[in-house]
């Protein structure tokens, strides 16, 4: 072996490595983040050279919907998803079909009014029949004599007018309605209404109201020659009380 020829190198457990195959160069370096800062700095000195809108394309008169009358036929404007939503009475009460008021199965069905030119008078009933009033808008409706029962359901700003209930005088989903008693009605349900107001005679003033999810509600009674108007309490506070739940009217309704 000649002095000047250099061993192969040995591995580990001592045999020879191997070589490196012919033609290939030295190992590549892992790719740096230069190009890539690179890049963004192009982006940057673009936008804050003088002029950005260079390369843009340019709208032309027939491309915008105010200046094209074939493009503004066709545009669809897309509401946006946190629109808020109709309001709640005036949307309910739209009529769903032609006015009516007739007897059904022995009731009185009172519907689909908005803005009749006249009172509504229901003269010919009786203590065994129901009066239903739904879908009616700014009426006035006056129910003679003694009956069973009275229910607005869905209504906007609706007047009644009852004399003598047997049972009770119902409010579901109506805004803004009234009703005016001339007799005697012994109670009262108001549910998922709003500014309702009823205007007791001096044969109701004891009459008992229960109410839930309703607001602005208020009660009016005959003092003297004058109605005295009351709130219906809308908050409450609850408390517990020796392990019991105790809830009491707020202190805003006192005095």
């Amino acid at each position: 072996a000649g002095a000047g020829k250099s061993a192969p190198p040995k591995g580990k457990s001592g045999a020879p490595g191997k070589a490196p195959p012919k033609g290939a160069g030295p190992p590549k370096a892992a790719p740096s983040a230069a190009p890539a800062a690179a890049g963004m700095a192009a982006v940057f000195a673009d936008i804050t050279k003088g002029d950005v809108t260079t390369g843009l394309k340019k709208v032309t008169a027939d491309m915008q919907t105010h200046k094209n009358t074939d493009l503004r036929a066709g545009a669809t404007v897309v509401a946006k998803s946190g629109a808020a939503a109709p309001a709640r009475g005036a949307a309910a009460a739209k009529a769903r079909g032609p006015p009516k008021c007739c007897v059904e199965r022995g009731n009185w069905v009172v519907e689909n009014y908005d803005k009749p030119s006249e009172m509504l008078t229901l003269d010919e009933v009786n203590m065994k029949q129901l009066v239903y009033v739904s879908f009616c808008r700014n009426a006035t409706i006056k129910i003679s004599g003694k009956i069973k029962s009275v229910t607005l359901d869905t209504c906007e700003k609706v007047n009644v007018v009852v004399h003598d209930v047997v049972s009770s005088v119902e409010l579901v989903n109506c805004e803004r309605c009234q009703v005016q008693t001339t007799g005697v009605v012994p109670t009262f349900a108001i549910d998922k209404s709003n500014g309702v107001q009823v205007y007791l005679s001096e044969a109701s003033k004891d009459a008992v109201f229960t109410t839930s999810k309703s607001s602005e509600m208020n009660v009016n009674i005959p003092v003297g020659d004058e109605m005295a108007e009351t709130p219906i309490p809308e908050q409450f506070v609850s408390r517990f009380v020796n392990g019991k739940l105790q809830t009491t009217v707020s202190e805003l309704y006192s005095g």
